[in-house]
């Protein structure tokens, strides 16, 4: 026989049960895995390595004692390298670039 009523059924734990429930050690509950949202990353990830990606890769030159170079910039809509010596300038190319193409 179940009980519907909540109250009458914890009233039938004895002060044994209630212990022996402490000190059972429970598994800690997996997080859901969204799997559209993997799917969608995986697909992203092999349309950007088939197709490639049309932002410019930008690489932080810095020399032996970790002082800064330059900004080293590939764009692979035109195929083309730039060396550029301030963050400023960096900004405007990209600025003219979004713009342009």
């Amino acid at each position: 026989m179940q009980q519907k009523n909540l109250y009458a059924r914890l009233e039938l734990l004895t002060p044994e049960l209630e212990q022996t429930l402490k000190n059972r050690r429970f598994r800690p509950l997996r997080k859901r895995v969204d799997v559209r949202h993997l799917l969608g990353q995986l697909g992203q990830a092999l349309l950007n390595f088939f197709v490639g990606s049309q932002e410019p890769r930008i690489i932080a030159k810095r020399d032996r004692n970790g002082y800064f170079l330059n900004y080293e910039v590939y764009d692979p809509v035109s195929r083309s390298r730039y060396v550029f010596d301030s963050e400023q300038e960096l900004r405007v190319w990209l600025d003219q670039r979004y713009y342009i193409h």
